[in-house]
């Protein structure tokens, strides 16, 4: 399947969306399993069972908000992010090519120790999740 060229991001440019409630896509959603719930193993059920009750709360909190309200936020809170080059992530986004000057946006869930990684689009109210961070190994943090 031939992959999409999409325009370039080089700085977050919310648009039209800014004031819209934010939804959801996991089309992008990689397929390296050390970055999605893919890599856990049955030793560590409960972790991941952890981690999905954790972004159930994280996409509930997010899904009643604007992108105006969650760039508010201080990164540190449930919901608040920081942005990440998407050409430092040690993974790729699925079914989508990106330009090198993309961004990404970590959103840390779960008491501060895992990130959900997404993409947003200019005028698109959607976020759409690439991966996850469980350990801390996605991309440098600093």
């Amino acid at each position: 399947m031939k992959r999409p060229k999409l325009p370039t991001l080089n700085k977050l440019q919310p648009g039209r969306a800014l004031n819209t409630k934010l939804s959801f896509s996991l089309e992008w959603m990689t397929r390296n399993k050390s970055y999605s719930f893919s890599g856990f193993d049955r030793k560590r059920m409960r972790e991941e069972l952890n981690a999905r009750q954790a972004l159930s709360g994280l996409l509930s909190l997010m899904s009643g908000s604007t992108w105006s309200e969650v760039f508010a936020r201080r990164r540190e809170e449930l919901g608040g992010t920081e942005q990440i080059r998407y050409r430092e992530l040690a993974f790729e986004a699925n079914m989508v090519e990106l330009p090198s000057d993309t961004n990404a946006l970590s959103f840390r869930f779960g008491g501060g120790k895992y990130r959900a990684l997404g993409i947003k689009m200019p005028n698109d109210n959607r976020l759409y999740l690439i991966g996850y961070d469980f350990d801390f190994s996605a991309y440098h943090h600093g």
